[in-house]
């Protein structure tokens, strides 16, 4: 597959490059900022005038329709900027993008005129951020088996129960809350879409952090009352809109890739400039083998995360399954990265490692600390899914193989 951009493309991309430029301060690498985005208030605070900036050209919303905020780009153009930011350390904040491709989506898609006038505009400025209230203890990939429940009475639903692994809770104004309101119904009914704001009494927010010092939370719901008014779509059809969600930030598949070839560049860098026993790292030919490898291989998870942007904008190969959108190489670009990624950091390990005095040099321990952090992350394996789930998809709705 050859990825030809037309001119107007070549010409966005560079804009978008003299834009992260202009707003980026030098020196801020993509993996310290997001590591540090839960905590430090100067960073956090960075991320909302970057977010702000986007909101004034409508970049943050440039995939929605034009009588929403946005510029009605597709999706070639959303994965453009993906793959420049998160190459070249932009803020990649969640809390933003679940506000325009989650909460936002759901709204266009299903809201009311009165949530699309009170909610969209705030979004398409940068003005809120929005979290994800999906993941439970006992409702994962399984979504289907979530249990937090919301009960109506009168002009309310009170709801009771607890969210788990929801990314940046702590700083969202808006949750995209999923809750059960048939126990009675199957699995797959009896859910509804809800909008909840994060400052409702009985409402809290618990860290939850993971070994390496990133913060996830745990969100606990204690009679909570959301109004009536703030149902997204028709109650009880809650699963079957979350499928059929238009996904306006769909795009951001190329900047896994992105990020990964920036590490992967630094690393060569690092090889070319670093002696061993008065040998260049760079021209050993073990060390080349291993690289060009890694480096096939990346090149080849920016092709499937490629194809599957393009087929979105042609929506070619996109099947409409149960009620929802899916395109199986999605899943095939996830898995791959999923695969990738521990495999990269565990080569690099390893063949630092080969030279067990140049890894006491000084400049070596930031890059090997990097590596082993990537090494024992657990997230990227069953974030949006385990490859198990990657693979479920890829075989049904891309091989179409029974269930």
């Amino acid at each position: 597959m050859d990825l030809h951009f037309s001119k107007e493309n070549k010409d966005f991309r560079a804009e978008v490059i003299q834009f992260i430029k202009d707003h980026v301060p030098a020196g801020m690498e993509a993996e310290e900022a997001e590591s540090a985005w839960e905590e430090r208030e100067d960073v956090w605070e960075h991320a909302k005038r970057y977010f702000r900036a986007l909101g004034e050209r409508r970049w943050l919303t440039m995939s929605w329709p034009e009588h929403y905020g946005g510029l009605n780009w597709g999706a070639v153009r959303l994965a453009i900027y993906h793959e420049e930011a998160a190459y070249r350390g932009a803020p990649m904040h969640f809390t933003f993008i679940s506000a325009v491709g989650n909460l936002g989506g759901s709204i266009i898609q299903y809201g009311t005129d009165e949530q699309k006038r009170s909610y969209l505009p705030r979004i398409v400025t940068g003005e809120v951020g929005a979290c994800n209230g999906l993941s439970e203890p006992g409702a994962g990939s399984d979504l289907a088996a979530l249990q937090t429940r919301a009960v109506r009475n009168g002009d309310y639903y009170v709801v009771n129960g607890q969210k788990t692994f929801t990314t940046y809770a702590h700083r969202a104004d808006y949750m995209r809350l999923a809750a059960r309101t048939d126990p009675e119904a199957s699995r797959h009914r009896g859910i509804t879409l809800f909008i909840l704001d994060m400052k409702s009494p009985g409402v809290t927010v618990r860290p939850l952090w993971n070994l390496l010092g990133g913060r996830q939370n745990e969100v606990f719901f204690d009679d909570v009352h959301i109004p009536a008014e703030n149902v997204i779509g028709e109650v009880d059809k809650g699963w079957y809109q979350l499928g059929d969600n238009p996904r306006y930030g769909f795009g951001s598949s190329v900047a896994g890739p992105a990020r990964a070839r920036k590490l992967l560049e630094e690393f060569i860098d690092f090889a070319k400039h670093s002696e061993y026993q008065g040998r260049r790292l760079s021209s050993d030919p073990y060390f080349q083998h291993r690289v060009a490898e890694l480096a096939i291989e990346l090149e080849v998870w920016r092709v499937i995360s490629w194809r599957a942007v393009i087929s979105r904008e042609s929506s070619s190969s996109v099947q409409r399954v149960g009620g929802g959108l899916h395109n199986a190489t999605n899943s095939l670009g996830a898995l791959w990265g999923k695969e990738w990624m521990p495999k990269f950091s565990h080569t690099i390990v390893e063949l630092l490692s080969s030279y067990p005095k140049l890894t006491t040099e000084p400049s070596v321990a930031p890059f090997l600390s990097k590596m082993n952090t990537l090494r024992l992350a657990s997230y990227g394996n069953h974030g949006h899914g385990t490859p198990e789930l990657q693979r479920n998809v890829i075989s049904t709705r891309g091989l179409g193989l029974p269930r």
